[in-house]
């Protein structure tokens, strides 16, 4: 359901600040859900990845004891505005930072048609996605991949602990450089946009990478910036 019509049903709550919002999720879990659009212009035009989040919010919630009535999601198309271009920006740019405060972190990456291209939208592909890098690093930097999911195919989502699959695969494959992810926005040619998507994130992942360079002697940071430097 598209941002506006969520907000004119009064089923938005907007946060004016981070702290805001961090102060909101000491009492109710924040849980993302990060998944790539399978068409140029609906975000899930077959409503799968809808039903896979749904099954996967009841599964997520059982497992850390949440009541679902009592969790926040975030979700980019119900999440950020659609039709105001200057809030879109300024969501947009506050995309990473929900991604990092979120308790959980959830892939949703069934495989789908794409509806106009025609190729397989899977957890392959999702890894190929600009966006979907972005959400993963602002993720893992600040919390590591300890509540991290995925739900791919018609399952579920399970939790990957430790060294488990989605850091594996966030470190050892390319999911490192954001910028090297693909753009749909590219792919049209820009063509009635004002700017590339690429620029729109600059500002949020520079500030991702300044904050990882000062902590990058610490933990999990570490680790990051030892890949990025030995790259």
């Amino acid at each position: 359901v598209q941002h506006e019509r969520l907000r004119d049903q009064n089923k938005i709550v907007v946060f004016d600040s981070l702290e805001e919002a961090g102060f909101a999720r000491s009492e109710t879990p924040i849980i993302f859900f990060s998944h790539q659009w399978t068409a140029f212009e609906k975000p899930d035009h077959t409503n799968q990845q809808y039903e896979l989040m749904k099954r996967s919010l009841a599964n997520v919630c059982d497992s850390k004891g949440w009541e679902i009535e009592y969790v926040f999601v975030w979700v980019d198309f119900c999440s950020i505005p659609q039709v105001n271009p200057a809030l879109q920006s300024l969501a947009i740019n506050s995309l990473a930072a929900y991604a990092s405060i979120a308790q959980a972190f959830v892939v949703i990456a069934p495989e789908i048609a794409h509806c106009d291209l025609g190729t397989v939208c899977d957890e392959a592909s999702y890894h190929l996605r600009m966006w979907c890098r972005a959400e993963q690093f602002a993720h893992l930097l600040r919390n590591g991949p300890e509540n991290m999911w995925l739900a791919s195919g018609g399952a579920v989502a399970q939790q990957v602990r430790g060294s488990g699959r989605i850091e594996a695969d966030f470190l050892n494959s390319s999911a490192l450089h954001v910028f090297g992810g693909e753009c749909t926005c590219c792919r049209l040619k820009h063509k009635g946009m004002e700017k590339c998507d690429r620029e729109s994130l600059l500002i949020p992942i520079l500030g991702l990478y300044g904050e990882l360079y000062a902590c990058r002697n610490m933990g999990g940071s570490k680790l990051i910036w030892e890949k990025i430097v030995a790259e």
